[in-house]
């Protein structure tokens, strides 16, 4: 599900359709068959509303854009090739549009029920690396690259409004730029994160920087705040103890504080360090590409009690309960389960353990390593293991027996190759979020070498297509004395 909401006025774009929810009423604007929400990792749904709460503007699939009349219901169809769109206070806008093969952000107005483009941003260049904390990758292993045009990936490139400035994010070079003033001409300062060829990433201005949403490959994830001077001034990983996954949504809208809208919890954290001051686990939190328009207060200011239950009684379509089956007096009365349908495509695989994971081991003794795997895509029935990192590389550990859920296989010092795993296809929960399947992979050996290092268990689906985005990794340390 994608929302945009400042609190007053919320608007969904789901496979329910695009509704609007205000005043305590919920509407539909386009039925389920007249919008197209699309959930795919490499395509966002654009959607955005100007400040007076007249009109939206959406792009459900690539090349398919309207401009809706919230007021008098006219619909205008566009075929701009918006990546992603804001509109700003003055009604202008800012967009990512991609060219061929190039993207260029330029702004522009809509005249006349169309776009025009008055002119293109230059990229800034010279931007710092920042020096990365020990968040997602090992100390100094954090990957940065040097790509020196805006990414033409679909998905890559995000553009954010905050009270603070214009927030540009490209996944694939790691390069985040900001414009204080969202009218002005060039950047006032850029910087580049982290980036892998598969990463996704999203950034908010703040007064001191910008905070930012990192996910690597697998979908591990960290929030970091960054000032101007390109040095990271607050970061986390977890929230409630938990490792945060799969992205999600970050807005600065006050001076001491930003709001995460992720796919398990909603959290305020405080200014400059990004501690938690404030965390919800609900509904609304799970929709992970929340976009808020905040103009300044609190969670519960931005989005109040009242608000999510309206937002969520238009997700929750209204269903037909189902017809009680007639019996005879002395038979039972039963009901048929309404149950979500299962997910199809490829299978998304992650794996949870112990935070900090390590094993101490002495030389000789044996050792077995249970991590918590869960589904949350279509079904599986074969998978692969790969051992990386020092201590696979060095050996200190020899692998015996691979288990996955009742399934086994025979490894090597690299991996293993297990069939009839058949992890079931997690189900589509109706808000949207996939309700995943949960298994075990269980590794048994004994330590062979003595040594420290690092070990990263990777766990992919076989099949037709299996993509980085689909496999789950966990990393510990290994001590052998």
């Amino acid at each position: 599900m994608d929302i945009w909401t400042d609190g007053t006025l919320a608007v969904t774009l789901n496979k329910y359709g695009l509704r609007v929810h205000e005043d305590g009423e919920s509407r539909t604007i386009l039925g389920p068959k007249r919008v197209t929400w699309v959930k795919r990792s490499n395509w966002r749904n654009v959607l955005t509303v100007d400040a007076q709460h007249r009109r939206v503007w959406l792009v459900d699939e690539p090349g398919n854009g309207r401009m809706v009349d919230l007021e008098g219901g006219a619909i205008v169809d566009f075929d701009a090739p918006v990546v992603d769109l804001v509109v700003r206070d003055d009604g202008g806008f800012v967009a990512a549009i991609k060219d061929d093969r190039q993207v260029v952000l330029a702004e522009g107005k809509w005249e006349e029920d169309t776009f025009s483009w008055t002119g293109a941003f230059s990229r800034p260049g010279g931007a710092e690396q920042v020096e990365w904390p020990s968040l997602l990758w090992d100390d100094g292993a954090a990957p940065f690259n040097k790509q020196a045009a805006w990414s033409s990936r679909v998905g890559a490139l995000r553009l954010n409004l905050s009270p603070f400035g214009l927030a540009v994010a490209d996944a694939d070079s790691g390069l985040v730029a900001v414009k204080r003033d969202p009218t002005s001409g060039g950047f006032d300062f850029a910087c580049r994160l982290p980036a892998t060829d598969d990463s996704q990433m999203q950034a908010s201005a703040t007064p001191q920087g910008f905070v930012a949403v990192v996910v690597a490959a697998g979908g591990e994830t960290a929030l970091v705040h960054v000032n101007e001077q390109a040095d990271v001034i607050g970061g986390v990983d977890q929230l409630d103890d938990e490792k945060l996954f799969e992205g999600g949504h970050v807005q600065a809208f006050g001076e001491n504080a930003v709001a995460f809208f992720g796919h398990e919890k909603t959290a305020e954290l405080s200014l400059p360090q990004l501690e938690p001051t404030g965390l919800r686990e609900d509904r609304l939190g799970r929709a992970a590409r929340l976009v808020v328009a905040g103009r300044g207060g609190s969670i519960d200011e931005l989005a109040p009690q009242g608000l999510v239950e309206q937002i969520h009684a238009g997700v929750d379509e209204p269903r037909e309960e189902p017809t009680k089956q007639q019996q005879s007096d002395d038979e039972e009365v039963s009901s048929p389960v309404l149950q979500a349908p299962p997910i199809q495509g490829e299978p998304r695989l992650e794996l949870k353990g112990p935070d900090p994971g390590s094993l101490e081991l002495e030389v000789g003794e044996p050792f077995e390593l249970q991590l918590q795997l869960l589904n949350r895509g279509g079904r599986c029935e074969e998978v692969t293991l790969g051992f990386e990192g020092g201590a696979a590389a060095r050996r200190f550990l020899r692998f015996e027996q691979v288990q996955v859920g009742t399934a086994t296989g025979e490894p090597t010092a690299r991996g293993a190759l297990v069939e009839d795993v058949e992890i079931e296809a997690a189900r589509e929960a109706f808000d949207s979020t996939p309700i995943p399947v949960e298994s075990t992979l269980v590794l048994r050996g004994e330590a062979a070498r003595a040594g420290t290092g690092k070990l990263m268990v990777r766990i992919s689906p076989v099949g037709e297509i299996s993509t980085e985005a689909a496999a789950g990794r966990y990393s510990l340390g290994v001590t052998v004395g």
